[in-house]
């Protein structure tokens, strides 16, 4: 009893001392948990689209070099959305880029996305005979003039210009007669029919003050499908001469589709413009939700 006593005054005495049962204070405040990462649902991406689209219609095309036009006019964004669920968004950008209520800018705006779809071919196809739109992004990744028949049905003179194939000379020849867009593709073809095309082409290519700098997007598209010798060299002494012209993004953006040597200032714009790296990320850290 005795000691049952002398226990309880020990505890009495350090309860009073406010000792007993207190846990010791922390040294410093615990790091608050870091917020969940955003995921893109895809039930969002409809109403994130539409968002987009008319950022887009409110936006000017811009000047300078193609990634930032893209960025200020929200291709960016937008390029992103659709490579992170093409499921979803194929049919949704083919449906609004054939909806004859939406204004053109949009239409052609959703056929510009479905561009950047490696898989998207098809839609191109049903689309491409009534947008012009759609025949630019069909022709862009129609390096052996699998769809030529659309293009002359449309009387596409812009598309004609990169064969010279009989059909499309013949209609790019009676095309040029009726217009001056006509008679500037046909001397595009005809550049094609030289001896000499290649090293036109890589004139053209390999310097960002050549006198028909203009050309680089056209040009670039025929020295990939005629596989024009020593391109990737060519594109590389181009963007080594440090010009920033306005298809400079365009080059770069080839040279490394060739897997060329790119600088690591060369990766950083590629990925800061999402055109390396995951989209689904990129288009997070951009809308600030990550």
């Amino acid at each position: 009893m005795k000691r049952a006593g002398t226990a309880m005054i020990l505890i009495s005495a350090l309860a009073a001392a406010g000792l007993w049962l207190q846990p010791d204070a922390p040294s410093r405040s615990a790091a608050p948990a870091p917020p969940p990462a955003w995921t893109l649902d895809p039930r969002d991406a409809p109403h994130l689209l539409e968002k987009l689209i008319d950022r887009h219609e409110k936006a000017g095309d811009g000047s300078g070099p193609r990634f930032d036009r893209e960025r200020a006019s929200g291709v960016t964004a937008a390029r992103l959305l659709t490579l992170a669920l093409p499921e979803t968004l194929e049919p949704l950008l083919e449906r609004i880029a054939g909806d004859a209520a939406r204004s053109e800018r949009t239409r052609d705006f959703a056929a510009r996305l479905l561009g950047f779809l490696p898989d998207a071919e098809a839609a191109l196809v049903r689309l491409a005979p009534r947008s012009a739109a759609a025949r630019r992004e069909l022709c862009r990744r129609d390096f052996r003039g699998d769809h030529l028949a659309i293009y002359l049905a449309a009387g596409d003179a812009e598309a004609l210009s990169h064969w010279t194939d009989p059909a499309a000379l013949s209609a790019v020849k009676r095309l040029a007669a009726l217009s001056d867009d006509g008679r500037r593709m046909a001397e595009r073809v005809d550049l094609l029919r030289t001896p000499t095309w290649a090293v036109h082409l890589s004139a053209i290519l390999g310097d960002a003050c050549h006198e028909q700098n203009h050309l680089t997007p056209w040009a670039l598209q025929v020295a990939r499908s005629r596989a024009l010798p020593g391109l990737a060299s060519t594109l590389r002494d181009r963007l080594d001469t440090a010009i920033v012209d306005d298809y400079r993004d365009d080059v770069l953006l080839l040279l490394s589709d060739l897997d060329g040597d790119l600088t690591d200032a060369e990766r950083a714009r590629l990925e800061a413009f999402g055109y390396l790296g995951d989209p689904a990320a990129r288009l997070a850290e951009i809308l600030g939700r990550n």
